[in-house]
């Protein structure tokens, strides 16, 4: 199981086109790493929003938390 608590500031990071990064690309992210420790998953995230957003300067705080529960 896996759980990922974020602000605003996560998915209204935006790139040069003025595109925002989204929800639907945060769950992408998330479910490609679903597998990895929520550590993971979390600089998995924050460097798919660098990514996308390149040099632009975000205005917006963010904070991002990431659970996961390993099933026995």
């Amino acid at each position: 199981d896996l759980l990922v608590l974020y602000t605003d500031g996560v998915v209204e990071v935006f790139n040069g086109a003025q595109e925002q990064f989204g929800n639907e690309r945060l769950e992408e992210v998330a479910s490609r790493a679903r597998r990895r420790s929520a550590g993971e998953v979390l600089r998995e995230i924050v460097a798919a929003t660098r990514a996308f957003s390149g040099p632009a300067i975000t205005h917006d705080d963010s904070t991002l938390v990431v659970v996961k529960r390993e099933r026995s």
